[in-house]
């Protein structure tokens, strides 16, 4: 009878454990993973100027790119581009300099052209470019044959960002956290089958 109990627990436990999903560790402030900001980085295959001016780019540190998607919304808000009932994705984010701009150059504004992957034409797309001040703005921007051009009048990190109409109601993944509640009840009620089982195993 107890063997018959145990097994009936540990099923029981193993099921539940099984229905509950794993947490994202947090990150650590000064130790970060810069993954994320690397594979946005790599989805831009190409970059180049309508000059030929010679274009370097590096990948976002995962800080950057933290703050500088915090500031998305807001930024977009305040150039007059609503993302209420929207989804806004980050496609692509990376630092660009173009060293030999001249100051003539940035004043007239330097095209820059993005091969981005996944671009697709008939979708809203922005370019956010941080400036100097360490505010964000939104860039002019076209997009042909798959590739974003934007105009630049200073070089600094620069997002990608995809604006669409949200999905229907469940379609969407959770985000991290918010099974927190299912995962809570999940243990109370693991726990609680754990206690009556072995009440029942100690009264027969």
């Amino acid at each position: 009878m107890k063997k018959k109990m145990f097994a009936v627990l540990a099923g029981v436990m193993v099921l539940m454990l099984g229905s509950v999903t794993v947490f994202a560790s947090p990150s650590n402030e000064g130790g970060q993973d810069d993954a994320a900001a690397r594979e946005l980085a790599a989805a831009v295959s190409e970059v180049t100027t309508e000059s030929g001016l010679p274009v370097e780019t590096a990948p976002l540190t995962q800080a950057q790119l933290t703050a500088g998607q915090a500031a998305v919304t807001e930024t977009l808000k305040s150039a007059g581009i609503s993302t209420e009932g929207k989804n806004v994705t980050t496609v692509a984010a990376l630092d660009v300099t173009v060293p030999a701009a001249t100051a003539e150059q940035l004043a007239a504004g330097v095209p820059v052209t993005f091969k981005v992957a996944g671009i697709v034409e008939g979708k809203t797309y922005q370019v956010l470019h941080q400036k100097a001040d360490g505010t964000w703005e939104v860039l002019a921007s076209t997009i042909a044959n798959g590739q974003i051009t934007a105009i630049f009048h200073s070089f600094s990190p620069v997002l990608v960002v995809e604006i669409a109409d949200q999905t229907a109601v469940g379609a969407t993944s959770p985000k991290t956290g918010e099974t927190a509640p299912v995962a809570a009840a999940a243990a109370v009620l693991m726990f609680a089958c754990a206690a009556f089982c072995a009440k029942r195993v100690r009264f027969n």
